[in-house]
């Protein structure tokens, strides 16, 4: 699951990308659910998916904080997002689970009821 917020607090309809064709007969309003198939965990394409789906709501010359997961150094997301003038800057190595609003709020709760 991919999510978002924006600095005044609003989030970004979520979106869920799996390999699983059956969640996407599965009512997850707002969230968005993508099947790919051979996906597994994070990986560029999803990294590119969840930006196809999220860039109409990026305005304004946005600034996007990401950790450092590779999928996140993906050169065609890099020269898009390079397109629609988005800043991205990078948490420091090992510091985005300590950094990461999205880490520290919405995926921890997450990671503890499942």
């Amino acid at each position: 699951m991919f999510t978002a917020f924006c600095a005044d607090g609003s989030c970004l309809p979520p979106v869920i990308i799996t390999k699983d064709k059956k969640l996407k007969e599965v009512d997850f309003s707002p969230a968005h659910v993508i099947v790919l198939a051979n996906t597994k965990g994070q990986s560029n394409r999803a990294t590119e998916c969840w930006f196809d789906e999220s860039k109409d709501f990026l305005a304004d010359e946005p600034l996007l904080l990401l950790d450092n997961h590779k999928s996140f150094h993906s050169i065609n997301l890099n020269e898009e997002m390079s397109d629609f003038s988005i800043s991205v800057l990078h948490f420091p190595v090992g510091l985005g689970c300590y950094l990461n609003p999205c880490d520290n709020s919405l995926h921890s709760l997450i990671k503890q009821h499942y």
